[in-house]
């Protein structure tokens, strides 16, 4: 492990470009809850698009791009307060808050019915109530127009088996075989 001192910036030059792949899960929700990935996660991902140094594949994420510290009302006696503190961005200035992480490439997590599309929830930051909006005016995609260009599992893949990972995989060896032939 590297231990990185406080107050320095370490960046990393890795060649030839884009011959890394993030797999970003998204938060389609179908028969469990599943909850916004770590925020750091989200924001390497982020970074890795803006400088075009991966391609990501998956969903487009949570969307959740602010922290709030909780300021406890007489030592929490009379409850607390809950302050918006910080707003995150990329290193391209691109705030994620309520959009999410769009992926380069989309692919779903298991294949999703026309006739079950409209029924489908998602789990997004700008689905609760009083989330901060886009400073920027952007909003999300609507999932049923997300799914409309997702690729999906076939159908008879076996659903045990994580396609998004399966397609991963299969993109990464597709550019490194890409990679490759341009270095012969």
């Amino acid at each position: 492990s590297v231990v990185i001192p406080a107050g320095q910036t370490v960046l990393l030059d890795v060649s030839p470009p884009r011959l890394y792949l993030v797999l970003v899960q998204g938060s389609l929700i179908f028969d469990r809850l599943d909850l916004a990935l770590d925020a750091s996660y989200i924001f390497v991902t982020g970074a890795l698009q803006d400088r075009e140094r991966a391609t990501i594949v998956g969903m487009t994420s949570f969307g959740k791009g602010s922290m709030q510290t909780v300021v406890p009302l007489r030592g929490g006696r009379d409850g607390a307060l809950r302050l918006t503190t910080a707003r995150y961005y990329t290193p391209a200035g691109r705030t994620i808050q309520a959009t999410g992480i769009a992926p380069d490439i989309a692919i779903a997590p298991r294949r999703v019915a026309e006739e079950e599309i409209e029924s489908v929830n998602t789990y997004a930051e700008a689905a609760l109530r009083n989330a901060l909006e886009n400073e920027n005016g952007a909003e999300r995609e609507e999932l049923q127009n997300e799914l409309s260009h997702t690729e999906m599992p076939p159908e008879d893949w076996d659903a045990s088996e994580d396609y998004q990972l399966h397609r991963g995989i299969e993109i990464l060896n597709a550019m490194m075989s890409r990679e490759q032939a341009q270095l012969q």
